[in-house]
């Protein structure tokens, strides 16, 4: 083949193993529980199979929900809710907790499990976090009797910049008490960075009238090495302004975030809530401060005042 050829073939081939390569470095899976070993109670081998760098991840534990020596290389359990509504104090759980000066980037949670009896497919494992306290479905499903592995997607606006979490799956409406609930593979994935302090909030010269240009200032500058970004979303990436300023015209939540110019990891973001004035009406004075009004695209001013 001719020389000339193959450089050509390789240049687009290279750039598109570099492009992959990229894409994917910013997270990966940090630990997995594959609870390797011989069937017995207690679980002989409950802790995450290699620890990340930088990072520490808990035994994984079970509370109130019994060990049953059921399987080799699972975690079998049994005495579930039987209930339809969720027992925060029966669960499986683990923890993850960043050495001081990381982060913890969480991006994706999953696991394999299944039931010795899906009964009328009304049990449901439910996965929640310590982020709030335990109060919100992560994510959701049936426990079958074939294995499934569930994928559950972590945001960035919860999961981004965290010091520790604890995830912990709840099992409702399982059978009975002798009712099995098998898991493994229990995994986290992310990445686990050096800790970047998201900008302190920023200031804006409103509120005005709508659609009247509104200036949101950055307070401060960025350190050294860093780089701050204007975003219209929590979990945004967008390099396209690192301006001081950031001039918006609509009322709504705007944020500003920090990205590691070497490493181009992203701080948590600071969010600043832009509100409009109201639209001028017949004026109802009462005595007390003075408020503002928008006529068309001025703003008048109304002085409250006794008659």
């Amino acid at each position: 083949m001719h020389q000339g050829f193959l450089r050509k073939l390789t240049l687009p081939i290279f750039l598109l193993v570099f492009f992959i390569t990229q894409s994917f470095t910013g997270s990966a899976q940090l630990g997995v529980y594959e609870f390797s070993g011989q069937k017995a109670c207690p679980v002989q081998n409950p802790n995450i199979t290699a620890q990340p760098a930088n990072a520490v991840f808990s035994t994984f534990s079970t509370v109130n929900a019994s060990c049953k020596d059921e399987k080799d290389d699972e975690y079998h359990t049994e005495r579930w809710n039987t209930s339809g509504t969720i027992n925060l104090t029966e669960y499986h759980q683990f923890s993850l907790t960043a050495n001081s000066g990381y982060g913890l980037n969480l991006t994706s949670f999953s696991f394999r499990q299944y039931t010795k009896d899906e009964d009328n497919l009304t049990t449901q494992w439910i996965l929640r976090s310590s982020v709030d306290n335990y109060t919100t479905n992560l994510g959701s499903g049936i426990a079958r009797e074939n294995a499934q592995t569930p994928n559950v997607a972590l945001s960035a606006a919860n999961f981004y910049g965290l010091s520790t979490v604890t995830f912990r799956l709840y099992l409702i409406n399982s059978k009975d008490d002798g009712n099995k609930w098998a898991v493994d593979n229990v995994a986290l994935s992310g990445s686990i960075t050096t800790l970047i302090t998201p900008p302190p909030a920023p200031a804006s010269d409103g509120p005005k009238c709508n659609g009247a240009n509104v200036t949101i200032t950055a307070n401060g500058t960025a350190p050294a090495g860093e780089t701050w970004y204007w975003q219209t979303s929590a979990d945004g990436t967008s390099n396209a302004n690192s301006s001081p300023t950031y001039i918006v015209n609509a009322p709504g939540t705007y944020f500003i975030r920090s990205q590691n110019n070497t490493t181009l990891e992203w701080s948590a973001a600071t969010g600043i809530i832009i509100t409009s004035l109201p639209d001028v009406s017949t004026p109802a004075f009462s005595l007390g401060a003075s408020s503002n009004r928008c006529q068309g695209a001025n703003t008048v001013s109304y002085a409250a005042t006794a008659a």
